[in-house]
């Protein structure tokens, strides 16, 4: 779901989620999960054709009490 890469003293993580890397509550947890463990500068980046399509709309009206 998160990629992480080393290029001199920065890490690079790049969200790997789908065809859009929609935010969902996995992909949040994982990229806090991610974050907490880096220390110095860092590049968050998107696989594929978007940054991020932002939340997850199918997933968040599943949700919905």
């Amino acid at each position: 779901m998160i990629a992480r890469e080393r290029r001199g003293a920065v890490t690079v993580l790049t969200i790997e989620h789908g065809p859009v890397n929609a935010m969902d509550l996995e992909l949040c947890r994982a990229l806090t999960a991610e974050l907490e463990t880096v220390s110095g500068p860092v590049v968050l980046t998107g696989a594929g054709r978007a940054f991020s399509a932002g939340v997850d709309l199918r997933r968040l009206l599943d949700v919905r009490p």
